[in-house]
């Protein structure tokens, strides 16, 4: 998957995301937002790896202008 549409608002200089690493981490915090959605979807988790597909793909172009 590539980009991602960024949401909510807390910095609105941020419009999309991307994240190659996936997997739970090894800390189990009980604040853990993988394990709601595992648990939700019925799915174990795997250990947390980075996602070699997520490095080839295209991230698309941006014109990056900083203003003044």
């Amino acid at each position: 998957m590539p980009l991602r549409k960024a949401r909510g608002d807390m910095y609105p200089f941020i419009t999309h995301t991307w994240n190659p690493i996936k997997g739970k981490c090894p800390h189990g915090c009980s604040y853990c937002y993988v394990d709601r959605i595992a648990r939700r979807f019925g799915k174990e988790q795997k250990v947390a790896h980075l996602d070699e597909a997520e490095l080839r793909c295209n991230l698309g172009s941006v014109d990056l202008k900083v203003e003044e």
